[in-house]
């Protein structure tokens, strides 16, 4: 195959104008000649949240207003969501505003922005391999592999969730930390503002930084008079743009917090900068002197840290309330470990979809160390990059498999990490021989085999019979939904206070003008309690207490959540006990809502 530099211009662009297809196809085209059914594809209940989010700042205009008043009542909810994810959304809602309705112009924000951020990342990776002069087999296998993987859902239409934003900036904070290894100084700046970005998304993004700092801060000790320099740039650059953020995002500059950018990551990163740039002293003296005055160094800042703010090695879980850390988040489905997903995937034998999924990881991972094998310890010397990718493939492939909304942070590296297998593989006489449009598809396969095993392992477990699920039937959500966005106003004209289940709070929000209890939010602590004991009580008493407490003007019950028996409210949506008398049933239309239950409850 023709080196990069060497080719045609049409043949260099080929890997992007494929790629740029098959995102037009896959998720652009189909979304922009259907939008009646823009409604129907908002499932996620964080991105319909987004967009009651986005018009909230339409309304006041007020960047640091983070409050959502209809819940949680009467303080509302400050969610933790910063503005980035929203300045993307308004993105795309400005020019749909100009031929479309309020809400019809925040719905196809929210379809075309998550594919159109994933078309930018695409070339983004492709310009950074370009440059890298990468193999344009190698080009469009890393390409097609982010597209075809079906773990992407971030970058579906509909999800304006923020994780998308994080991929993203997480990928390139790889790409760039790499270049930077590679010895290449100019690009300390862009690594900088990449790594700002994603801590001002969320501060979840430290746990890859964290990666990307070590990395370079190995190179230092190695090299301390080629990193000092560029490490210190990427060091200020993100104190820099984080302390802009904290002026916008929060309105006292001063108040910590934990799961959000605030001054607490401000304070973390100046004191990690101005300690690292007390390091340059320590250039002249050997590496084990470097390695005793940086660790020093570090020590002093976690002690000041913990002085200061006492929980900021928790990140997003410092200063949670019991509640949500015991009984709230592990039954949140992103927070669960890898496996539990392909239980319910591949229920025989889960671990199967494990080594599928994660093929490229394991068969780049013994080639590394067939490589190391041959080179003997060679391989350990200068190539510090290619270390980096095997560090970084392994460390977030272990994040991911214990908490499953990680996992698509291994995947780029463990793509990477399987480059020279792929390599090897077409420099064989067999594939070097053929064509060149022959040698492409041989590349896309390699790139789609996950997915075709991923798909293979679901046709087999529709037949199993232990795929079927007992207990609560999550389809409750989209059921409820509907009902919410088309029948709840005609049926409840006069309303305020809401009872429903907490994944119905943002289509509340959304479509109607009432009032939640509670979502699927950590910062409603005592309300999402009240809400869950609700729905989970024994007793009619248990039940009315709280509905005295809170004076709900209705109550929604799905008959799918009526599972496991013996809680009251389901006992009475399905006859098992009579309503009591402060609470009516609202006739609703059963052909297209069987499963719902309507109630107005008396004041």
């Amino acid at each position: 195959m023709a080196s990069f530099l060497s080719a045609p211009l049409s043949h260099r662009l080929s890997p992007l104008i494929l790629s740029v297809l098959f995102v037009l196809g896959m998720k652009i085209l189909p979304i922009m000649t259907q939008p009646q059914n823009w409604t129907e594809m908002m499932k996620d209940p964080d991105s319909i949240l987004r967009l009651v989010v986005v018009d909230n700042l339409i309304q006041t205009g007020d960047w640091g207003d983070h409050r959502i008043h209809r819940t949680n009542p009467p303080t509302g909810t400050v969610t933790p969501w910063t503005r980035p994810m929203d300045a993307v959304v308004l993105v795309g809602y400005a020019p749909m505003r100009l031929f479309l309705d309020e809400k019809q112009a925040l719905l196809g924000a929210a379809m075309i922005m998550p594919p159109l951020l994933f078309l930018l990342t695409l070339v983004l990776v492709w310009r950074w391999m370009a440059s890298q002069g990468m193999p344009i087999y190698a080009q469009l296998f890393v390409l097609m592999a982010m597209i075809l993987n079906p773990w992407f859902t971030a970058f579906d239409p509909g999800a304006v969730d923020h994780h998308g934003l994080l991929l993203v900036c997480a990928w390139l904070q790889f790409l760039l930390t790499y270049s930077l290894i590679q010895g290449k100084a100019h690009h300390a700046p862009y690594l900088g503002i990449v790594t700002g970005l994603g801590v001002w998304v969320s501060p979840e993004f430290f746990i890859v930084s964290f990666l990307s700092f070590a990395g370079l801060a190995l190179c230092w000790l190695r090299r301390p008079q080629d990193y000092h320099a560029p490490f210190l740039n990427v060091l200020g650059i993100t104190t820099l743009i984080l302390a802009v953020a904290v002026g916008i995002e929060q309105p006292v500059f001063s108040v910590p917090f934990y799961d959000t950018v605030s001054v607490v990551y401000v304070a973390l990163l100046a004191l990690i900068t101005l300690g690292f740039w007390a390091l340059k002293a320590t250039e002249r003296h050997d590496l084990w002197d470097r390695l005793f005055f940086a660790m020093g160094m570090l020590i002093m800042i976690i002690g000041v840290m913990l002085r200061l703010y006492p929980e900021f090695y928790k990140l997003t879980m410092g200063g949670l309330d019991p509640y949500i850390i015991k009984s709230f988040l592990p039954v949140v489905s992103e927070q669960q470990p890898l496996m539990d997903s392909f239980k319910d995937i591949f229920p025989p034998q889960p671990w199967v979809g494990m080594v599928v999924v994660n093929l490229f990881f394991l068969v780049g991972y013994g080639f590394f160390f067939h490589r190391l094998r041959v080179a003997k310890e060679s391989l350990f010397q200068g190539h510090s990059p290619d270390l980096f990718v095997f560090g970084y493939a392994v460390f977030t492939l272990g994040l991911g498999m214990a908490v499953v909304r990680l996992y698509p942070y291994a995947f780029l590296p463990a793509v990477f990490l399987f480059l020279p297998v792929l390599g090897a593989l077409v420099k064989t006489r067999k594939l070097s021989a053929v064509s060149d449009s022959l040698r492409a598809c041989c590349v896309i396969i390699m790139a789609a085999l996950p997915v075709f095993g991923l798909a293979f392992l679901m046709s087999l477990a529709t037949i199993w019979p232990s795929s079927q699920k007992d207990g609560v039937d999550n389809a409750c959500d989209g059921d409820t939904r509907a009902f919410i966005q088309k029948a709840l106003m005609p049926a409840l004209p006069q309303a305020h206070l809401i009872f429903t289940h907490s994944n119905d709070m943002p289509p509340l929000l959304f479509w109607t003008p009432y009032t939640a209890l509670a979502g699927n939010y950590h910062r409603e602590p005592a309300a999402l309690k009240d809400l869950a004991t609700f729905f989970s009580a024994k007793t009619e008493g248990e039940a009315q207490a709280l509905i005295q407490k809170h004076r709900p003007d209705a109550v929604i019950v799905c008959l799918k959540r009526a599972e496991p028996r013996g809680r009251w409210i389901y006992d009475v949506a399905t006859g098992k006990i009579k309503p009591p008398s402060d609470m009516k049933r609202i006739p609703t239309d059963e052909t297209l809502y069987p499963n719902i239950r309507l109630y107005r409850v008396a004041r």
